[in-house]
């Protein structure tokens, strides 16, 4: 994979980018100020230099890196300090004439910088012609797979059109994650494309298979393959599995994604494997009418997404184990959100606080399609849970257990005639759980603040009763 010339230029020129709308480019404009302050004095005790002038190449560089209102806040700082330390009398504010002629030819230079720097971005952009970058990689089994890359937008996906033999079958949108692509082009890497051209062929055909782009079409689109003829499936609804954190979805995940293609497969996870997008409604249709998989870190409700028939999956846990991994997890992950005035909170403390809904009846809320936005933590009530309990009878094919792993997916692997799989590969385990099991304030803590939970799973555990000596396994939590 080549890197466009233009990308390299596109990605200096948008590294800047976040230093415009970073919460400390004030303070950063004031460090120039200070910086400049010190130049100043160094300039006048060796050369005798002017200082305004250090004092505007500190504005121009604020205004360049920082953006516009940046440039203002180093123009009225450096105006505030040339009257202190400059205009005489020295060591006080004087706010005179000479203070206003100096605010005023600080500010028109940080416009004019302003309005310079925009145009030259600008021009260098029209220059390099930058906007969609990409390629078709090539067809294995009848699936196409490439990237799609906007260079000046590169959040937004790029939709990719797929022809056979010059005729236009498939669009798809560039949102799947590849890490040779994050790694070649400096981005995110979830710019991906797989499409399953198959689908649109009746019999084994060898064909042109090209990748149409927006704007300037790249090099190396046009494949020669041979496709085989589409499988007739059987008409089974599409497979929802809703992966509850620290339930082993990961590991659920990656046994059943082996029973299907790339195209077939939609990864909705806020990082990779997940897409670039979280809202199924930014793809194509068409595309959303592929998926034969939806799996990821959502809430009941995302059928409603799809043109096809679908069915719900899913995995719990017992809510006391769950909640302890999850807070050791947050621990390893996000320190920050657990400690305050620099001490590490305890469970208790960070239940009591209600900082994060997943630590806060996280199975209730999924099962019952609720928003973290719409139920604050400590909201959840015999409403939420009559409605999770309602979803669950009426929705979800299959629900399995995380304390049952094994026996889950081959419950689940029969049900769906998946590939068995005779050990799932336990994956993000997280240790020292039963260091926290046994104490009886952490106990009770999570079960005030998780009693709907703990409702729900013995609800799921009537509702999807396992054999005996599994159940058994179960309770010992």
């Amino acid at each position: 994979m080549s890197k466009p010339s233009a990308f390299g230029l596109n990605s200096i020129l948008d590294q800047l980018q976040p230093l415009r709308h970073t919460k400390l480019r004030l303070l950063l404009a004031l460090a120039l100020v200070v910086i400049a302050l010190a130049s100043t004095w160094t300039a006048e005790l060796f050369w005798r230099s002017s200082a305004p002038l250090i004092f505007a190449a500190a504005i121009a560089v604020s205004t360049i890196l920082f953006g516009f209102l940046a440039g203002l806040t180093t123009a009225l700082l450096s105006t505030l300090t040339v009257d202190f330390f400059y205009i005489p009398p020295v060591f006080a504010l004087n706010l005179d004439r000479s203070t206003l002629l100096v605010a005023l030819q600080f500010t028109l230079l940080s416009v004019v910088v302003h309005v310079v720097a925009r145009q030259a971005s600008a021009g260098i952009r029209r220059k390099a012609k930058l906007g969609v970058f990409g390629q078709l990689d090539g067809v294995v089994d009848g699936e196409a797979y490439g990237w799609a890359l906007n260079a000046d937008d590169p959040a937004a996906p790029v939709n990719v059109m797929l022809y056979l033999n010059h005729r236009p079958v498939a669009e798809a949108a560039a949102v799947y994650y590849r890490p040779d692509v994050a790694t070649n082009m400096n981005c995110s890497g979830r710019h991906g494309f797989y499409v399953d051209l198959s689908d649109y062929c009746l019999t084994d055909t060898d064909a042109e298979v090209e990748a149409r782009f927006p704007q300037n079409p790249p090099a190396n689109a046009v494949v020669h393959a041979r496709i085989p003829a589409g499988i007739t499936r059987q008409s089974q609804p599409t497979v929802l599995f809703m992966h509850i954190p620290r339930t082993s979805g990961t590991s659920f995940r990656e046994a059943i994604v082996e029973n299907y293609k790339q195209a077939e497969i939609a990864y909705l996870y806020p990082d990779p494997p997940g897409f670039l997008v979280q809202d199924l409604s930014c793809l194509p249709f068409q595309q959303r009418s592929w998926f034969r998989l939806v799996v990821g870190h959502f809430r009941y409700g995302i059928h409603e997404l799809l043109p096809q028939e679908s069915t719900y999956i899913s995995v719990v846990r017992h809510p006391f184990a769950r909640v302890i991994s999850h807070y050791l997890y947050l621990l390893k992950l996000q320190p920050a959100l657990l400690t305050d005035k620099g001490r590490q909170l305890e469970l208790e403390e960070v239940l009591e606080r209600q900082i994060s809904a997943d630590l806060d009846n996280a199975m209730v809320r999924c099962f019952g399609g609720i928003d973290e936005k719409d139920v604050l933590p400590g909201m959840v009530n015999h409403e939420a849970y009559e409605r999770a309990v309602h979803y669950l009878r009426t929705a979800f094919t299959f629900v399995g257990y995380q304390e049952c792993a094994s026996e889950s997916y081959a419950a689940l692997s029969e049900r769906f005639n998946w590939k068995p799989n005779p050990e799932l590969n336990m994956l993000n385990q997280t240790p020292n759980i039963s260091s926290l099991a046994h104490e009886s304030k952490i106990r009770k803590a999570v079960e005030y603040y998780n009693r709907w939970d703990y409702l729900f799973y013995e609800e799921v555990l009537r509702v999807f009763p396992l054999h005996e000596f599994q159940s058994n396994r179960l309770k010992a939590w």
